[in-house]
């Protein structure tokens, strides 16, 4: 008898939130609407502050102790590796990367108003159609 009791309360007692929030339910279409409205404004209150204190708080720290635990035991001599492999090769290409960039900025600028007239061109004979 005692466990019936005991057990009958403790159901009382885990199902009462869920009554509490039951004697709330919108009784009207408006009702229902003005409620959704007023969960999606306090969500756009909240949510930001609870993605950055999450992003500050648990996703940060973990990729931090990530980068640093690999740059302890693995980053070093991958960067080792590549100063004495690559790091030559990249110091005697130099100059001629540094002269094809600048053909290539060359070329961008005077491609871009261009392209851009002629998208402007087409667009107008789009909607002119």
């Amino acid at each position: 008898m005692k466990k019936t009791i005991i057990t009958f309360l403790l159901l009382l007692s885990a199902m009462t939130p869920a009554f509490a929030f039951a004697q709330d339910l919108p009784e009207t279409p408006e009702e229902a609407q003005e409620l959704l409205e007023m969960g999606i404004e306090e969500g756009k209150k909240s949510i930001p502050g609870m993605v950055k204190d999450m992003w500050d708080n648990n996703v940060l720290p973990v990729w931090t102790k990530m980068y640093n635990w690999f740059m302890d035991h693995i980053g070093s001599d991958i960067v080792a590796w590549f100063k004495e492999k690559i790091g030559p090769e990249i110091e005697e290409r130099a100059p001629y990367i540094e002269e094809e960039f600048n053909k290539e900025k060359e070329e961008a600028t005077e491609e871009i108003p261009r392209l851009g007239k002629s998208l402007w061109d087409r667009l107008k004979e789009i909607l002119n159609k």
